[in-house]
């Protein structure tokens, strides 16, 4: 009983000593720590309006155009398509390696059985046959622990971590591009039924023309030549009614997929008319701009991941210490395995140092800082196309604005003179063909109309995927990483 006493003190001992050594183990992590790199950002975006706090981005922006139908396509959506599908299991995958890179920094227990019958050679021993014929019995519990002195299995939980935010992101990116292709698509279905409604009411506005030139030949008081050019006028517009329809179909299939349903008809809510403008969408201070785009935070997640990969890097140079225990019990009787003469226990500490590599860590190093120069310029390059993104998408909503104005008011011209046109021949003033021209000049301005509008309507679209808007907040975010690894100072990005 003393000897075991003794012997229970020092294996308490040792195991408290290794045990404030890995405590004073996780207090240092080599290598740089991350901070968000300099970046030149305008003090408001160009092309709007006074800069203000408020972000269309705020909202969920496909309500803008108080359109039920709308609303209900983009909710089926996001609930069915199957890009948003596949990036949340992304988002899945990068979450199970953040567990898997904290797991090395854990104990690990494994529970051994062995059970093993051998037969010593016959010239091993002048022993009798039976003697050299036996059977292990043996039943272990082994642990191992590696201690992080030197911050390499944090740096790798810290990349991880970045990943997994940074696939959150992604998700969030592929969420805005997926709203942002339903509303157009659906702006762009609702301009092809306006400009399918427009064919066919010309089509029987040139009908009617056509049927009248046709009686008063047969009335003996026109000409052949009516006839033919009415007819002519008539078949290149009723050309149009399948083209329409054919274009209609397939937008109608493109939206089918972006909902993940089979294709088939599209429900519609608003019709997209002259009366229709589009709202009015705040740009928001540009200095919010980098916080919500999804694309620009995953780009940063990704420089972030590298900067602490480089720690990880570093710390390969330097020797790791680990812990090993295994207590059991063994015996080549199976009876006597229960009794306390079969147990054996042990306690052991290992050192693995690096000697020489033939410059396999130093070229790992040098690739670690050769990717946070990547990603370095990858962020910026990505800040920089969103600024970017949000002066073209306002430019853009300014001038089909004024396009869509200039359209309207030639269409409402050309309706006036075909009115025109149709008094004066009916009062006999002027012939036909007055009111053939006034027609023919009426059905494009018409159509381009319709396209002016559906473009003014798409450049709000295009806005809020410039902004970043469409999204949810309930996400994790970038702080999350930060607030679950500990604060360093921050160090410049360079070797």
């Amino acid at each position: 009983p003393a000897i075991q006493r003794r012997e229970a003190a020092a294996v308490l001992k040792t195991v408290l000593s290794l045990a404030v050594l890995a405590l004073l183990g996780g207090c240092r992590s080599l290598g740089p720590v991350y901070h968000r790199p300099a970046l030149e950002i305008p003090a408001e975006h160009r092309d709007a309006a006074p800069a203000g706090t408020v972000s269309g981005a705020d909202q969920a922006w496909w309500q803008v155009f108080a359109d039920p139908a709308l609303e209900r396509l983009v909710r089926e959506a996001l609930a069915n398509n199957q890009d948003l599908n596949l990036a949340a299991a992304r988002v899945e995958e990068t979450r199970a390696y953040v567990g898997l890179a904290r797991s090395e920094g854990r104990p690990t227990v494994d529970l051994g059985l062995d059970l093993s019958r051998a037969r010593l050679s016959d010239s091993g021993s002048g022993t009798a046959l039976s003697d050299r014929i036996f059977t292990s019995h043996q039943a272990a519990l082994g642990a191992s622990w590696e201690l992080d002195l030197w911050g390499r299995i944090r740096r790798s939980t810290e990349a991880a971590w970045a990943d997994y935010i940074g696939s959150e992101e992604g998700r969030r990116a592929v969420l805005v591009a997926l709203i942002g292709d339903v509303a157009q698509a659906y702006l762009e279905l609702l301009a092809l039924d306006w400009q399918l409604a427009i064919t066919q009411s010309t089509v029987e506005t040139r009908r009617s023309t056509r049927d009248l030139f046709q009686r008063r030949l047969d009335g003996g008081v026109g000409s052949e030549l009516e006839v033919t050019r009415a007819a002519g006028d008539l078949a290149g517009v009723e050309a149009d009614v399948p083209v329409f329809l054919s274009l209609i179909s397939q937008k109608e299939h493109a939206i089918c997929l972006l909902l993940g349903r089979m294709p088939g008809p599209i429900e519609r809510g608003v019709a997209l008319d002259v009366e229709r403008s589009a709202p009015q969408v705040p740009a928001g201070l540009p200095s919010t701009l980098l916080e919500r785009r999804p694309d620009v935070r995953a780009a940063e997640q990704a420089l972030r991941a590298s900067v602490a990969r480089v720690g990880v890097a570093k710390a390969d140079y330097l020797p790791r210490v680990s812990l090993t225990a295994a207590l059991g019990l063994e015996s080549l009787d199976l009876a006597s395995l229960g009794s306390g003469d079969a147990a054996f226990w042990s306690l052991g500490a290992g050192l693995l140092a690096p000697l020489f590599s033939g410059g396999r860590l130093e070229a790992n190093e040098q690739a670690a800082w050769a990717v946070v120069k990547q990603n370095e310029a990858a962020w910026k390059k990505a800040a920089q196309s969103a600024f970017r993104d949000v002066a073209d998408a306002l430019t853009v909503l300014r001038r089909s604005r004024e396009v869509s104005i200039l359209q309207a008011a030639q269409v409402t011209s050309r309706r006036r003179s075909l009115e025109l046109a149709t008094k004066r021949f009916v009062g006999e003033l002027a012939s036909y063909f007055e009111v053939l021209d006034a027609q023919r000049e009426l059905f494009p301005s018409e159509l381009l109309l319709a396209s002016a509008k559906r473009n003014e309507l798409l450049a709000v679209v295009r806005l809020y995927r410039a902004l970043g808007g469409g999204w949810d907040a309930d996400a994790p975010s970038a702080s999350a990483c930060e607030r679950a690894l500990p604060a360093q100072p921050a160090v410049p990005l360079a070797k």
